[in-house]
């Protein structure tokens, strides 16, 4: 019996989707500013649907090896619970600034990854804002979002 390889289709069918949502996107730009968008989603939705036809003739799609949905739903937690503290993340921005959502983000994701030193945490967390402050606020002059709650 032949099965599909969900974890490949479903990274298939995701890019292409993905992709169109940037072309789309990309033409809704103003004329003078989209020609790189444009260019960029263009290449993106043919480079997927590249792999989409390399995939379907290498026979890829029809002999995979049975991948239950089960099996795919456990593999999926790690990089789910990733993409989900991105978008977190990059929401918190919005809202608190960039001062105030990075030192958590940074700290969440040290302490996800299993360090526990608390002090290296907090360390690392603090070289990394005052780079960053050094480079784009104070050298370039340039401000990072305050977010709605701080400005």
């Amino acid at each position: 019996m032949k099965y599909i390889d969900l974890k490949e289709s479903s990274f298939l069918l995701f890019s292409l989707l993905f992709s169109l949502l940037l072309v789309g996107v990309s033409f809704s730009y103003p004329e003078d500013s989209s020609e790189f968008p444009r260019f960029l989603s263009l290449v993106l939705l043919g480079l997927s649907l590249a792999m989409s036809v390399a995939s379907v003739r290498s026979g890829r799609l029809k002999e995979g090896k049975g991948s239950s949905f089960r099996a795919l739903a456990e593999r999926m937690k790690i990089p789910a619970a990733v993409f989900l503290g991105v978008s977190l993340y990059v929401a918190s921005i919005e809202i608190f600034g960039f001062y105030s959502s990075t030192p958590v983000f940074m700290a969440g994701g040290m302490f996800a990854a299993g360090s526990r030193r608390y002090g290296t945490i907090a360390l690392t967390t603090l070289l990394f804002l005052a780079l960053v402050y050094a480079l784009f606020s104070y050298s370039l002059g340039l401000r990072l979002p305050g977010g709605i709650v701080f400005e």
